[in-house]
């Protein structure tokens, strides 16, 4: 009974972290057309059957980690839907890379786009772990004083990018 009480505790962070993890996936689709199965692809593998679709389970979590730091950010975290063992690799990994342009087509207006774009990235960045990076790197256009509503909100986000990049080492910016 005493461990189940300590195992339900959450700390503050981790509920926050959580709660973040929650959002980040509220206005962002998971799906996307890259994600469409392709003839022969294996949808569903039986629990227990071992299959060569399952071989990349086999792997070490590092080697998966530097293997999906390849992908773009948005496509990072949803490799947390492939399996349990994948849900929080995407928090570790040794590269980042994101692009306003992973969410082109996702909105109406450009706005709305910049503001999805700087929703997740906030969020991606505060729930990943800290870890050294390789490299990280981050498309995105800042307009003018002049042309922005609020370039107070811009430099923030810009501040926060710099400082992640900055806390984690990074040795490609």
């Amino acid at each position: 009974m005493g461990q189940d009480k300590c195992n339900s505790r959450v700390s503050g962070v981790n509920f926050h972290k959580r709660l973040c993890e929650h959002h980040l996936f509220d206005e962002i689709s998971l799906r996307t057309d890259s994600m469409a199965e392709a003839p022969g692809d294996v949808l569903v593998v039986s629990a227990g059957v071992a299959s060569a679709a399952c071989r990349i389970n086999a792997l070490p979590s590092h080697v998966l980690s530097r293997a999906i730091s390849f992908l773009d950010a948005r496509q990072l975290v949803q490799t947390c839907l492939l399996s349990r063992r994948w849900r929080h690799l995407w928090r570790s990994v040794p590269r980042i890379n994101a692009s306003r342009h992973e969410f082109d087509g996702m909105a109406d207006s450009e706005e709305e786009r910049n503001v999805l774009f700087k929703k997740f990235t906030n969020a991606f960045l505060v729930l990943c772990n800290p870890v050294a990076l390789d490299e990280f790197r981050l498309f995105y256009f800042m307009p003018d004083h002049e042309e922005s509503e609020d370039s107070d909100a811009d430099s923030d986000d810009a501040n926060l990018w710099i400082h992640h990049a900055l806390r984690s080492n990074a040795r490609s910016v």
